[in-house]
């Protein structure tokens, strides 16, 4: 199984913010939609005083994303990508 490099995607950008990719970030579907977690529960992003460590990545970024150099793994109806 191939595994993403470290110069090929260092950054994800979601919406207006770009996020730094750390080991052990992952992308999980759902069956509804895509997120891109924080691995380590790091902050992303401050709401008023709510810590947010999870982003909903919208349908245009997701054909972006090389998920065939991603590790996969599947558990029910959940998938999760990591890099």
């Amino acid at each position: 199984m191939q595994t993403i490099t470290e110069n090929e995607m260092k950054t994800i950008k979601i919406g207006r913010d770009t996020y730094d990719i750390q080991k052990g970030d992952y992308i999980l579907y759902n069956s509804a939609c895509y997120q891109f977690c924080a691995g380590d529960k790091r902050t992303l992003k401050y709401d008023g005083l709510s810590r947010i460590t999870i982003i909903l990545i919208p349908k245009s970024r997701i054909k972006e994303i090389p998920f065939d150099k991603l590790e996969k793994q599947e558990s029910g109806n959940l998938i999760r990508w990591t890099f």
